[in-house]
C-alpha cells in the first residue's frame, strides 16, 4: 500500500492477543483507545470553565479599551459596543429595564433600543475618570433554573468593586443582568425609567437616556 493511502486507512480497535490479518486496516489496542478518550475528556473544559473563560476574555477586552488613549468619542463608542454586543443580550436587558406597558410599542422600541445603548456608552465614558480597569473572574455559582452567576472584581487606582454578571440561561452564555451592591441593574433601571417617563414623557425620556442623565452616580 502507498504511504499516503496507509495514513488514511480506517482504524479498527484491536482486542488483546489479536493480530492484523493483512486487510489493510490499521488496528490499535483497546487500552490505547481508552487512554486517548480519557485525555480528550480531561482536556475538554467544563461548562463553568467555558463561561469563566468567555467572561475573562470580555473583561480583558474592556480593560484594554479603558487603557487605550487617542480614540475619538465615536471610535471609543463603537469599540465599546463591539465588545458588548456578542457578550451581552442587550435587547433583553433593555426590555427588562422598560416598564411593561412600553415594551410592545413598535414605534417606541427602535428609538429606545438605540437610546439604551447610548446610555451604556455614556456610562463607559464616565467610568474612565477612575483610570484603566484591571478585572478578574473570582468564581461562578449555579442559579435556580440553570443560569450562572459570575462574580467579577473590577479594580482601578481609585476604587475596587465586585460586580456579578448573570447569564441568560443554562445554554445561553450571554449576560442578561448585572448586580452591584446587592441590587440588580434591571430592577434599578426599571424604577428610574418609569419615573422618567412619567416626568418627561417619551421624547424627553429618550433624550435623557441618550445623554446619560439617568445614570446613577459613580
Amino acid at each position: 500500500m502507498c504511504p499516503v493511502c496507509r495514513l488514511h486507512s480506517p482504524v479498527r480497535l484491536l482486542a488483546p492477543g489479536t493480530r492484523s490479518e493483512g486487510t489493510g486496516v490499521r488496528k490499535i489496542p483497546i487500552w490505547i483507545a481508552a487512554l486517548l478518550l480519557l485525555v480528550v475528556i480531561a482536556a475538554t473544559p467544563s461548562p463553568g470553565q467555558a463561561i469563566e473563560a468567555r467572561a475573562a476574555a470580555t473583561m480583558a477586552d474592556l480593560d484594554r479599551l479603558s487603557a487605550e488613549t487617542g480614540l475619538s468619542v465615536t471610535q471609543r463608542s463603537r469599540r465599546f459596543l463591539d465588545i458588548l454586543e456578542p457578550a451581552f443580550d442587550l435587547d433583553t436587558m433593555a426590555a427588562r429595564a422598560l416598564p411593561p406597558a412600553y415594551r410592545s410599542d413598535p414605534e417606541f422600541w427602535p428609538n429606545y433600543r438605540r437610546a439604551y445603548r447610548a446610555q451604556l456608552v455614556q456610562g463607559h465614558l464616565r467610568s474612565l475618570r477612575y483610570g484603566p480597569t484591571r478585572s478578574r473572574v473570582l468564581g461562578t455559582r449555579r442559579q435556580t433554573g440553570g443560569t450562572v452567576a459570575l462574580v467579577i472584581e473590577v479594580d482601578t487606582d481609585q476604587r475596587k468593586r465586585d460586580v456579578t454578571w448573570f447569564t441568560c440561561g443554562a445554554s445561553d452564555l450571554r449576560i442578561c443582568d448585572v448586580e452591584t451592591g446587592g441590587l440588580r441593574l434591571a430592577t434599578r433601571q426599571r424604577e428610574t425609567f418609569e419615573r422618567a417617563l412619567q416626568k418627561y414623557g417619551r421624547d424627553g425620556f429618550l433624550n435623557a437616556l441618550r445623554r446619560g442623565d439617568l445614570l446613577e452616580p459613580g
